[in-house]
């Protein structure tokens, strides 16, 4: 799992008010090898990744507000970018 995807699971999570860091386990008497336990946030990846997949080609506002950044370095390049998808 890398650092982003997380991150924007643990967003979403939060959005619901539920803790991201509540440890999930089984029901009483049901075994479910692999998924229990793990934290809430994990119920939210999928959802991240189409969001974050839906985001992977810029908008022609993105790309502008993007080369205009890109003077000052890569990270206001991106922060631009984002702060334009945002608006």
């Amino acid at each position: 799992m890398n650092e982003m995807l997380e991150r924007a699971a643990r967003g979403a999570c939060a959005l619901t008010k539920q803790d991201p860091d509540e440890v999930l386990v089984p029901p009483e008497g049901r075994v479910d090898r692999g998924r229990f336990p793990e934290p809430r946030w994990r119920d939210y990846v999928d959802d991240t990744i189409a969001v974050l997949t839906a985001l992977r080609e810029p908008t022609r506002a993105m790309i502008e507000v993007g080369q205009i950044a890109a003077a000052n370095g890569v990270v206001a390049c991106w922060q631009a970018m984002v702060d334009e998808a945002l608006r």
